[in-house]
């Protein structure tokens, strides 16, 4: 299915979609650029005070935000990933397989950003801290690795061929929320300032795309798949 969309619909306006996927990666990096420095130069923005109020008035959502974190620590990421990388090779998908140990550079690239901007994180000054850490604070380690993880599982769902219907179920409803949810959950826990979120969501966007545009490369043989 998802080579027959590559073949009939993707392929045949390459150039089009090439130019739009390539303008999306030049803009995404400008702007995480752009926020990055104003990050490095000053400590806080109004914005971020003022939304993470707003994000913690909800005192209900306590427990669902510190459940929804939960899959971001390091006991459940490495269970997620032997799952995962057991669960591909077992039904046959190795070369799928191989990608998904390139999702742990990002962890790596996230704490080197953190090292070089050097944000102090959210502190009780300012905001409520339900989780005191000890790292840097830009961008969050947290969204970037489920952009990365979740989003990779997310589109092997949709492009996996032969994979049952109820494992495409399951990946999808899996990861798409806990994508959207993880950036409120890091605000509202006090673990991040929301523009640790939105430079955490742009870098890991970008990650995110140059692995699918390598997978495609590689797996499907994009630049070849119309001649066959």
């Amino acid at each position: 299915m998802f080579e027959n969309f590559l073949v009939n619909s993707a392929l045949p306006k390459r150039k089009q979609i090439g130019i739009l996927i390539a303008s999306m990666i030049i803009f995404s990096f400008a702007v995480f650029m752009r926020l990055t420095y104003s990050i490095a130069t000053r400590e806080v923005f109004s914005w971020d005070l003022q939304l993470t109020e707003d994000i913690q008035s909800f005192t209900y959502l306590t427990f669902p935000m510190i459940l929804v974190s939960g899959f971001g620590y390091l006991s459940v990421t490495i269970t997620l990933f032997l799952l995962v990388l057991g669960f591909l090779y077992r039904k046959g998908y190795q070369k799928e397989a191989a990608f998904v140990p390139a999702i742990l550079l990002a962890p790596g690239l996230n704490v080197l950003i953190k090292e070089l901007v050097a944000r102090p994180r959210p502190n009780e000054a300012f905001v409520n801290v339900f989780e005191p850490l000890p790292q840097y604070s830009y961008p969050s380690g947290h969204v970037m690795y489920y952009v990365v993880f979740f989003g990779f599982l997310a589109f092997l769902a949709i492009s996996l061929p032969k994979l049952e219907p109820r494992w495409r179920i399951v990946w999808l409803l899996l990861s798409l929320p806990l994508i959207f949810l993880v950036g409120v959950s890091r605000i509202y826990l006090g673990a991040h300032w929301p523009s640790d979120v939105v430079g955490a969501y742009l870098f890991g966007g970008l990650y995110l795309m140059v692995l699918i545009l390598i997978y495609l490369r590689y797996v499907y043989k994009i630049s070849n798949v119309g001649n066959k």
